[in-house]
């Protein structure tokens, strides 16, 4: 028999959720001022560099490098990537990937997972939080914004997007028309028709030492 440690932790409903989709919600915080942003994977414990830089972590990688921490929250390794985490001034939700080929399904899950994370590092660990905004084709649109806060930061990745082009820039339109965000961190070279009070962290792929 299987034995069940934390009905919460199975169920996935200890935070509040949305009335549509039953996505944990995400809650707007001020976040501090970025110099900024490094990869979750080039984060580590006692890192002296999060005493005068600023850092705001982000998580657009291999999905397979931080899919732990949905897939195994009250496992040691997760224990220690929240206190390697809790030293730097803000962190993003980790991006879990959406592709317009994905099924619908598949891609509403992708998005709970990313809420879940949200709210988990905001209310279980008091970390700050930058909501990491994904979507695939139009129909993502009915969910992918759902859950976040209005008139806060967020988070944005054109690296991989070239070729969906303009599926991003529909669904970046509707995220700035639904969110109205006050201020996006984008990851890559922003597409010129992109508005919106951005800053640009250059992509370095596949750096060992990112800390783009």
């Amino acid at each position: 028999m299987i034995k069940i440690k934390d009905k919460s932790e199975n169920l996935r409903n200890a935070y509040p959720m949305t009335s549509v989709n039953g996505f944990p919600i995400v809650e707007k915080q001020e976040i501090p001022i970025i110099q900024r942003m490094i990869s979750f994977v080039d984060t580590k414990s006692r890192d002296k560099r999060a005493e005068y830089i600023s850092y705001l972590v982000h998580f657009f990688k291999e999905d397979e490098r931080f899919g732990y921490l949905y897939a195994n929250p009250e496992s040691v390794r997760v224990q220690k990537a929240i206190m390697r985490l809790s030293q730097y001034a803000a962190v993003c939700s980790p991006d879990f990937s959406l592709y317009p080929e994905m099924p619908l399904l598949e891609q509403e899950y992708q998005v709970f997972k990313n809420r879940w994370c949200a709210a988990r590092l905001q209310r279980d660990f008091n970390l700050n939080v930058v909501s990491t905004v994904s979507w695939g084709d139009e129909r993502s649109f009915e969910f992918c914004f759902e859950g976040l806060p209005t008139h806060a930061a967020v988070a944005v990745s054109t690296v991989g997007s070239r070729q969906y082009r303009q599926e991003f820039l529909r669904g970046y339109n509707r995220m700035l028309e639904l969110l109205e965000p006050n201020l996006i961190f984008c990851y890559g070279t922003p597409f010129k028709e992109m508005e919106g009070n951005i800053i640009v962290s250059d992509y370095e792929a596949f750096c060992k030492k990112e800390g783009a």
